[in-house]
């Protein structure tokens, strides 16, 4: 799974994203009063990132999307639904399936 090479630098997580521009455009989406709700509860700690295990990623290759916690889990698919069309058809359908089994795995699929 690799990113496509136009779009390679392009494409960024919640631990990439440290100037919140597509956490923004996420939250644009998002009734004022849940974002309000999910900000506060919200805590990042960018340095842990480094630290989770590659295949604790949706986009094992490029280490984006993690999926280790319920909480990262869900952050990842909202990430990368909002990014999804700069990924190839299969790359994107391989990270969509990996989301998805964490998702289900932490109890989020509904």
């Amino acid at each position: 799974m690799s990113i496509d090479s136009a779009s390679q630098n392009a494409v960024v997580d919640q631990q990439t994203d440290t100037d919140f521009k597509i956490f923004y455009k996420i939250a644009s989406r998002i009734s004022e009063g849940l974002m309000v709700q999910v900000l506060d509860a919200t805590e990042i700690d960018y340095s842990f990132f480094s630290k989770i295990a590659a295949n604790m990623f949706a986009d094992q290759d490029n280490r984006q999307f993690p999926v280790d916690t319920r909480e990262n889990t869900i952050l990842s698919r909202l990430y990368f639904d909002a990014q999804a069309d700069q990924f190839s058809e299969k790359t994107a359908a391989d990270i969509q399936a990996r989301l998805d089994t964490f998702l289900e795995l932490h109890n989020c699929s509904g």
